[in-house]
């Protein structure tokens, strides 16, 4: 028996432009704007007493996915890398993403992308229903979202999920995530890591931290025993979550869009929104009393149409800037004090995303879903300390004083 899914409705996906009565009303909110009140002990003091700990994530190693049908081995079909199951609107819901970018480099381009084309379904007790996520137009993921059309109590055993003209077919038994549809965070942050320089990432998430940030989640490419270590404290105090997500084959960056909409998949509902953004890259609300969060306030009261909200990428200044720099400097100004005057306008900027409402993301951009530019004159940039990458002239910037304040102090 095969059931057909509910039509659902995908937005072409454009950059909204701003009429001169949307700018207008943009002004008065930005002066109307309270920031949300905290104080850096107050922060610090929740973080020393924990938060309860996320349970849409677990600690299932890669391989119990990619080796499903061999597919690691050959690399000439899609490559499933997670796959999960939960009850949504009292029906069993499954999620299975596939890394298509080894095939692409495998086989001819056109012969990957048949699979990306084709009709994917899945079968569980003797019930096929059809992939109801549209084809990932960036051509890097195919994302697999199946309803079956009975209960939750039961989501034992194995899964099928098969192409229909492409012929792959993968059966696995996915996690079941429960209370996966209950609310949990404002603000989240995810992002994939392996050879970055330790201690930028310790200061990646306490900067963001005191920005507001709630919830971190890190896919691990490699050196995962290195950052499970050095991430623990953080994973102890449920503000981390840890992913490891490692491919015998790795390629640089190969990994990274699909453990982007894997976390997606499974954020969604557990946080309102999430910023996708690189460990070397430290969002800088340009109001000093104002902190991430409340740009990404301002921007949902007065934007509740839009699906991401795009933030510009503006180069650190400084020619003397080193990797090694971040063993020892706790704020990003010691890092560098100065950050390039002109932001770059294409292609480097990052996205704070509705989780709910976003289909599927890319690094740079969502699918299927409105995007905003955050005004990179009045409200935020995004600053990229980037090796090799200082840019003239530079400019000084400022840090919200709770947040200078917060980030003396590292777990």
């Amino acid at each position: 028996m095969v059931e057909k899914p509910t039509e659902r409705i995908f937005k072409k996906g454009v950059v909204l432009k701003l009429s001169p009565g949307d700018k207008e009303k943009l002004d008065v909110a930005r002066k109307n704007l309270i920031p949300k009140p905290a104080t850096a002990k107050g922060l610090r003091d929740d973080l020393a007493r924990g938060f309860e700990k996320l349970t849409i994530f677990d600690n299932r190693p890669r391989s119990d996915f990619y080796t499903v049908s061999n597919a690691n081995v050959t690399q000439d079909k899609p490559i499933l890398m997670d796959a999960f199951t939960y009850c949504e609107n009292d029906h069993l819901h499954l999620d299975a993403i596939f890394n298509i970018k080894y095939f692409v480099v495998t086989m001819k381009k056109r012969v990957a992308y048949k699979s990306l084309d084709d009709l994917w379904s899945a079968e569980y007790r003797g019930v096929v229903v059809r992939n109801e996520m549209k084809k990932d137009n960036h051509k890097h993921t195919i994302v697999g979202t199946f309803t079956f059309p009975f209960g939750c109590d039961r989501h034992d055993g194995n899964f099928t999920v098969f192409s229909n003209s492409t012929h792959f077919s993968y059966s696995f038994a996915p996690s079941f995530i429960p209370s996966f549809t209950t609310p949990r965070y404002y603000l989240s942050a995810c992002t994939s890591i392996d050879f970055s320089p330790h201690f930028q990432v310790l200061t990646w998430i306490n900067h963001h931290y005191y920005e507001g940030v709630q919830h971190f989640t890190f896919y691990l490419n490699g050196r995962v025993a290195d950052w499970q270590r050095l991430l623990r404290p953080y994973v102890e105090k449920g503000l981390v979550d840890v992913v490891e997500y490692t491919y015998p084959n790795h390629r640089f960056l190969f990994e990274q869009n699909s453990a982007l909409n894997a976390c997606h998949r499974r954020y969604r509902y557990a946080s309102r929104f999430v910023l996708y953004n690189d460990v070397d890259e430290f969002m800088l609300p340009l109001n000093r009393t104002w902190r991430l969060v409340d740009v990404v306030r301002l921007y949902d009261t007065s934007f509740p149409q839009a699906e991401a909200f795009r933030v510009f990428n503006t180069f650190h200044s400084c020619r003397n800037y080193s990797y090694y720099m971040w063993g020892f400097k706790r704020d990003i100004r010691q890092i560098c004090p100065l950050r390039a005057a002109k932001i770059t306008r294409e292609g480097r900027w990052k996205n704070i995303v509705r989780a709910d409402r976003t289909p599927l993301v890319q690094v740079h951009h969502v699918s299927y879903g409105d995007s905003v530019l955050v005004d990179h004159k009045k409200d935020m940039v995004m600053l990229h300390f980037k090796m090799g990458w200082n840019k003239r002239p530079g400019v000084a910037y400022e840090l919200n004083p709770i947040v200078e304040e917060g980030v003396k102090y590292v777990l």
